[in-house]
């Protein structure tokens, strides 16, 4: 019955342990040059991952009734579509659930810093920092329109 719902398999592994492994709608990923929307059907690929957000839309009942949003912060790996199986190998993730006030206040006191103050600090690093903060806003709000 799900398949004729467009859902398909969706996993998420990292070398430390298994994130994620659920039926989902859509999910969309951050590929190294963009963004890549994944659906039911779609053709067989392998695609190398970035630093980015991944949306997924987790099917809680067999029905398609009921989804709801999870974000992760995924950092580098690859991701392989075949046989509406999604596999995410990253080398690091971060679930938007998972993320603890102390350190959403603390990069966001950090953001406020002038720009003299965070030279020093690698690109890379400003660039998870700000994709963290927005990890948690996303989070924050989708699991407000669940409740």
């Amino acid at each position: 019955m799900a398949e004729a719902l467009g859902v398909f398999k969706c996993e998420v592994t990292t070398p430390k342990a298994k994130v994620l492994d659920c039926k989902t709608s859509s999910v969309i990923l951050p590929a190294y040059d963009g963004q890549v929307g994944i659906l039911r059907n779609h053709m067989p690929m392998i695609v190398e991952l970035g630093v980015g957000i991944m949306e997924v839309h987790q099917e809680v009942q067999e029905d398609g009734h009921e989804s709801k949003k999870l974000y992760f912060l995924v950092d580098s790996g690859f991701a392989k579509v075949s046989n509406n199986v999604l596999t995410v190998l990253a080398y690091e993730v971060t679930a938007g659930s998972d993320l603890k006030p102390e350190l959403i206040a603390k990069l966001k006191s950090q953001a406020q810093l002038p720009a003299e103050q965070r030279q020093d600090i690698p690109a890379k690093q400003l660039k998870k920092e700000a994709l963290t903060l927005q990890l948690a806003t996303l989070a924050e709000n989708a699991s407000k329109e669940q409740a």
